[in-house]
């Protein structure tokens, strides 16, 4: 069976010239308005990226800040050292002796300080002078003053200031 040819018919314009030239620029108006409003998001994406990179660099500056701090407090925390067993209470005409003293030395300060046994709270006291109570990542803290000098007198030039974190707290009651 032959097959039948078609003649290639060109079809009747839907638009007139200048209907199609209007639609041209309708379209090209719409497609100006998106790129527009495109470049004006990203303007306002990256205005917004720099002002997070700004806050980065400025939350980097402070945990640096805090763990320059934070290395200073641990390298300066007392570590205290067992300390040399206590002298037997001494017996003075037939009474126990209070206060003795026994030595106890400081990794810190690679120092002896002669410490006073108190047996009403069982342990040894050392004194600390300008004592200070404050809060570091929710824990409570103390800073305080401590005599280089063997004998614990304070002495202008020779008192370090040290921070730990607390980690009891006694009363005592004076005897006097």
């Amino acid at each position: 069976m032959p097959q039948k040819v078609l003649d290639p018919v060109d079809p009747k314009p839907v638009l007139s010239p200048e209907q199609f030239y209007n639609e041209l620029q309708l379209h090209e108006q719409r497609l100006m308005q998106t790129i527009t409003g495109v470049y004006q998001n990203q303007e306002r994406q990256y205005e917004k990226l720099m002002r997070m990179d700004a806050d980065l660099v400025t939350l980097l500056a402070q945990v640096e800040k805090i763990n320059n701090r934070s290395k200073r407090a641990s390298r300066s925390k007392v570590k205290l050292k067992k300390a040399l067993p206590p002298k037997v209470p001494s017996l003075v005409e037939e009474k126990l002796l209070l206060g003795e003293q026994e030595l106890v030395y400081i990794d810190e300060f690679a120092h002896i300080f002669t410490a006073h046994i108190d047996p009403a709270i069982d342990s040894s006291m050392l004194k600390a002078d300008n004592l200070d109570l404050f809060e570091r990542d929710g824990d409570q803290w103390v800073r305080f003053n401590l005599s280089l000098k063997s004998d614990n007198k304070s002495e202008s030039g020779t008192d370090k200031t040290f921070e730990a974190k607390v980690r009891r707290m006694i009363r005592i009651k004076s005897r006097t």
